[in-house]
């Protein structure tokens, strides 16, 4: 950091203006070249006008003054701009969520009852691409008994849930289109049971339902 040799300057400034003849002191700290002094005729007088002490005192504080107000901003400033980061983020993912909902349409059992399939509808108006349909969570299980189950590609995995979007051109979940939900329970459900689902997005909008395997 260049802030202490700046501070480093004002001081020097400081303890020239605090002197007796501040223009010698000047000249004996930054060690200005010797100039050698031109006689001036007698009946002529010089065009230049001598500066006082006083005036260069002045000039020097406004000098201190300029350097330690730079130092402050250069200080300051980066603090400020990473304050205002997370504040951003935040309001981003806040824009994200208000944007985004679904509605749990129906559910009912597939593969002869091994199976619970659920329809999910996008009734937002944010696009769910195909990369963070996966990062979703789903909770299913028996009323007051159930559990995260874990997504699975293939459709393969028990305990799992798979999806396949109805009416879709592009693999991304778009406003108005149904992702049906296949879910491999660890157990067949038990017919006359009552049973809870909640699927969540990445961003955490969620919906959940209550229903009986017929």
């Amino acid at each position: 950091m260049t802030v202490p040799f700046k501070f480093g300057i004002i001081r020097k400034l400081i303890d020239i203006t605090n002197l007796t003849d501040p223009v010698n002191s000047l000249n004996e700290s930054i060690n200005f070249p010797v100039l050698k002094s031109r006689k001036v005729k007698p009946g002529k007088q010089s065009g230049g006008r001598k500066l006082s002490g006083e005036s260069i005192s002045s000039a020097i504080l406004t000098i201190a003054s300029v350097i330690c107000a730079f130092a402050f901003v250069s200080a300051v400033y980066p603090s400020v701009i990473s304050a205002g980061d997370p504040i951003m983020s935040r309001t981003d993912n806040m824009r994200d969520q208000i944007m985004t909902d679904i509605e749990i349409l129906h559910e009912t059992t597939g593969a002869e009852g091994a199976e619970i399939h659920v329809w999910v509808k996008n009734v937002g108006c944010r696009r769910i691409s195909s990369g963070m349909i996966p990062e979703s969570d789903l909770f299913f299980g028996e009323e007051g008994n159930f559990e995260r189950i874990p997504y699975s590609e293939d459709g393969n995995l028990t305990p799992g849930w798979s999806y396949l979007i109805e009416q879709n051109k592009d693999g991304d979940w778009d406003k108005g289109e149904t992702l049906r939900i296949k879910i491999k329970p660890e157990n067949s459900p038990v017919s006359g049971e009552k049973y809870f689902i909640k699927f969540s997005t990445y961003n955490g909008v969620s919906e959940e339902a209550y229903f009986t395997v017929s």
